[in-house]
């Protein structure tokens, strides 16, 4: 699978998960809730609206002022959170490798964010959350 990352360069999304499993070796995040890994996924969404508005409208702020105020309402930030969850439930299994979900939540992340923008520190934070948390603890 395709994605762009925080500079919209179009990459391969497995190449990015082992780039992720290494920074996660690099610098382990130890305790991420799930109020903090919904945080970063909302603060990713808003993030690359802001990327994607720069990209096509040429202007960063273009209907970004409700958007911003509807990401910090908890409402939207459980969508958000849903449709992830959805999506790596349906694919992952108790035998997946760390490879294996974080490819998986790559994907899942990038069919909602704008333009299938990725920026690494937010992903990590909720890769994190998933791979500490386990399978079994999220389905």
């Amino acid at each position: 699978m395709k994605i762009r990352n925080e500079n919209l360069q179009i990459i391969d999304s497995e190449n990015y998960a082992l780039d992720v499993l290494n920074e996660l070796q690099s610098n382990p995040l130890l305790n991420i809730s799930e109020v903090e890994a919904q945080k970063a996924l909302a603060d990713l969404y808003y993030q690359t609206s802001l990327m994607a508005n720069q990209s096509i409208f040429k202007n960063q702020y273009y209907a970004m002022p409700i958007a911003k105020v509807e990401l910090n309402r908890g409402v939207s930030i459980n969508n958000l959170w849903k449709i992830v969850k959805r999506h790596f439930c349906a694919i992952a299994t108790p035998a997946s490798t760390q490879e294996e979900i974080v490819t998986i939540i790559i994907a899942a992340i990038a069919l909602i964010m704008p333009l299938g923008i990725i920026i690494m520190p937010l992903l990590v934070i909720i890769i994190t959350y998933f791979l500490k948390k386990g399978i079994e603890n999220i389905c």
